[in-house]
């Protein structure tokens, strides 16, 4: 009896055994796919970061040029309005320079004048200019 009952424990641990290595075997099985599972995942989503970050990076670059050639275009249509006022800024001044240089000219002939009268004696005011 005692050896009939050790064959009988022996058999039932053999087959709990072997069907305990199967359930091992097969939450092994499932955390392994799982995990390629995520590998993959993580590997697709790294391909799409990488390409919309190229893609941010590349439209970036054509809103840079753009701003650029926009900013060479003011800077050339400031450029170009500051040449015009400043020649005109020019021709004013030398406007104001021939006005003044002539009202002066005509003071001091006029100043002239009187210093001769004065004097008695009248010299000729465009004598005088050219000393």
């Amino acid at each position: 009896m005692r050896t009939a009952v050790k064959n009988f424990g022996i058999e039932r641990f053999k087959n709990n055994c072997s069907r305990a290595t199967e359930g091992f075997n097969h939450v092994l099985i499932q955390f392994h796919e799982k995990h390629q599972y995520l590998t993959e995942l993580k590997h697709r989503k790294s391909l799409e970061i990488k390409a919309k970050g190229e893609q941010a990076l590349k439209e970036a670059g054509l809103r840079a040029t753009s701003h650029i050639f926009k900013a060479a275009d003011i800077m050339q249509a400031t450029r170009g309005l500051a040449a015009a006022k400043g020649r005109a800024a020019i021709i004013k001044a030398s406007d104001i320079a021939s006005a003044t240089k002539g009202r002066y000219k005509c003071q001091i002939i006029t100043k002239l004048n009187l210093k001769a009268e004065e004097n008695r004696c009248l010299p000729s005011p465009s004598s005088i200019l050219e000393k």
